[in-house]
C-alpha cells in the first residue's frame, strides 16, 4: 500500500512541476525595500511544504523524508 502512496505523491509532484514549467515570466513588484523576491520564494517553498504536510497527515507518507533519503552528506 505504501508503494501506491509513493506513486501518488510522485504523480502530484510531477503535475506541479509541469505546471511550473509552463510559466515563462514572473513579475515581482517591490516597494523598494528589497523584500519582494524573498517573500515570493518563501511563498513557493511554503506551498510545497504545505502540500507535503497534507500528504503526510492524510496518508502517513513523509514525502520530504523520502526525497531526502537519497541525499549524500559530506
Amino acid at each position: 500500500m505504501v508503494g501506491f502512496w509513493i506513486g501518488l505523491a510522485i504523480i502530484a509532484i510531477l503535475a506541479i512541476l509541469a505546471f511550473i514549467k509552463r510559466i515563462d515570466k514572473i513579475t515581482i513588484v517591490d516597494s523598494g525595500d528589497g523584500h519582494g523576491m524573498p517573500i515570493y520564494v518563501k511563498g513557493v517553498t511554503g506551498s510545497i511544504a504545505a502540500i507535503f504536510e497534507g500528504i503526510k497527515n492524510a496518508t502517513g507518507l513523509d514525502v520530504a523524508e523520502i526525497l531526502g533519503a537519497g541525499k549524500r552528506v559530506g
